[in-house]
């Protein structure tokens, strides 16, 4: 009986201690300083997140930013292309209005034929 005894003082005494560490937590979270450090744990925890994002964020623009680098480059390449085709037209047209102007230069016409018929082939 005396150990069951000293078993439930011993628990009282726990009790107590717990009971009195946690009421000094309790009073300590309603006085204003304590109320701050809640604060400032919560906000530092939303930052956390808020920096987390922008991470995601800034990984998405980077990778968009490369998206349109590689547009701009493939789009320049095309204007390259369309511009040297439509030289290329123009100097056959240019050519055929010299022949029915004067009649002359067969010749001329086969060779600008030939580059043309080359320069359409290899283009693709």
């Amino acid at each position: 009986m005396q150990d069951f005894s000293k078993f439930l003082e011993i628990c009282g005494w726990v009790a107590i201690i717990v009971s009195a560490v946690k009421g000094v937590q309790f009073l300590f979270s309603i006085t204003p300083t304590g109320k701050l450090k809640v604060q400032v744990e919560k906000n530092t925890k939303h930052l956390e997140q808020d920096f987390e994002r922008f991470k995601v964020l800034e990984n998405d623009i980077s990778s968009i930013k490369l998206k349109i680098e590689q547009s701009d480059r493939e789009r320049a390449e095309d204007s390259k292309k369309l511009n040297a085709s439509l030289n290329m037209i123009g100097t056959s047209v240019a050519s055929i209005l010299n022949h029915m102007i004067d009649g002359n230069g067969v010749e001329e016409m086969k060779e600008e034929r030939d580059r043309l018929v080359t320069h359409f082939i290899n283009k693709n």
